[in-house]
């Protein structure tokens, strides 16, 4: 498996574990569970688990703690910035409209593909800035109804959630900073330890503001109704976040952030429709028309990588093939053509003088009998 298909497949698992995050949310909220709580026992349960993978993948707790203590700093930006992102997760899951959050929130991709360029001079391909439109124009369909009552002749209606919907979007641009700090820290060959504790920093973090937010509220304790039914919706969704979490973690190290962020577009497609199952919530026509243009996009930039990863090996192949004789030996005209193309870099006076003396074997009687093995000698 080559890394980028090992990047892929983290960050697919990662989707299909968040995928029912909305919907298991509101099931704790049916259980006795308050938002607060919710969120205490949310992270308390998500920090366990992601704690224990770290310990695992480092391979141990010593080589755990000395990768912490390598790079302090990057542990605590991370937890920072998954805390501000987990956050406005939570928040904007219970209290806006599931559809529109998860959409509003899939704009992270075309941060993350802005932060990349700016900050890690990442490419960005063709058809990965044709998806980048394509999702904006998705988010752009889900609030084509809040758009027109906004810029309808003589109306001062605003939408009722048009406060609350800063909060899924700020989320987006947190996620976004989060895949580029962590790609960042990949290329630079800093600890792996920092980033895959960070999502158990971050969940200690949330946990501890809002046990104290419970407590304010005057609740004496984090038992108190609720109900048996929640604690399997919270073991359920606690190891999802977790997948979702390692992926955030791990994929960026095989793939540019922005690339990453599209397959966890995928929990935006998935998670209304675990929503409708439960709970009957139907989406409006516009957020269904916005979530199928979305899968079609992410579809369609999936299978054009697959797409380009054929032809690349392709062409090589074939270059090398059209330079071979029927004998298996190599043609000294195909050669001769081959070798007397630009040297790619011209301030590499060694590769000039390697193409040089390949030329001047080509010219001489044994030319019929060099080989790939000769050629690669003299590159």
């Amino acid at each position: 498996m080559t890394p980028r298909q090992k990047g892929l497949l983290i960050a697919i698992i990662g989707t299909l574990g968040a995928t029912p995050d909305a919907m298991l949310l509101r099931l704790m909220k049916q259980f006795g569970g308050s938002g607060s709580v919710i969120t205490v026992w949310r992270f308390v349960t998500v920090g366990t688990i992601n704690f224990g993978t770290a310990v695992f993948s480092q391979g141990g707790l010593c080589p755990l703690l000395n990768g912490l203590l390598a790079s302090p700093c990057t542990v605590i930006c991370a937890a920072l910035l998954l805390s501000v992102s987990s956050t406005g997760f939570v928040v904007s899951l219970l209290e806006v409209d599931p559809a529109k959050a998860l959409l509003l929130i899939s704009l992270n991709p075309l941060w993350a593909a802005l932060l990349g360029y700016m900050c890690l001079n990442d490419e960005l391909p063709t058809r990965t800035m044709i998806a980048q439109a394509m999702s904006l124009l998705s988010i752009t369909l889900v609030f084509a109804p809040d758009i027109l009552i906004v810029l309808g002749p003589g109306s001062s209606v605003r939408p009722s959630s048009e406060i609350l919907d800063i909060v899924p979007l700020f989320t987006g641009v947190s996620m976004a900073c989060f895949l580029t700090f962590s790609r960042w820290c990949s290329l630079r060959s800093v600890s792996d330890a920092a980033l895959d504790v960070a999502p158990s920093v971050s969940s200690l973090m949330i946990a501890s503001v809002a046990f104290v937010c419970v407590r304010q509220l005057g609740a004496n304790s984090l038992f108190l109704g609720l109900q048996p039914g929640f604690w399997l919706t919270l073991l359920l969704n606690s190891v999802g976040i977790c997948a979702y979490n390692i992926a955030t973690v791990v994929a960026p190290r095989f793939l540019p952030g922005a690339e990453v962020a599209l397959v966890l577009l995928g929990e935006t497609v998935v998670g209304p429709l675990w929503v409708l199952a439960f709970f009957g919530v139907v989406p409006s026509v516009w957020t269904l028309a916005g979530g199928a243009l979305l899968l079609g996009t992410l579809v369609w930039h999936g299978l054009a990588d697959i797409q380009k990863a054929h032809e690349v090996p392709g062409s090589l192949n074939s270059s090398m093939s059209s330079l071979s004789s029927p004998e298996g030996h190599t043609s000294g005209s195909a050669l001769l053509r081959f070798s007397v193309s630009p040297v790619v870099s011209p301030r590499t006076q060694l590769a000039s003088c390697s193409m040089d003396s390949l030329q001047e074997d080509l010219l001489s009687p044994n030319a019929a009998s060099i080989t790939h093995e000769d050629i690669s000698c003299h590159l």
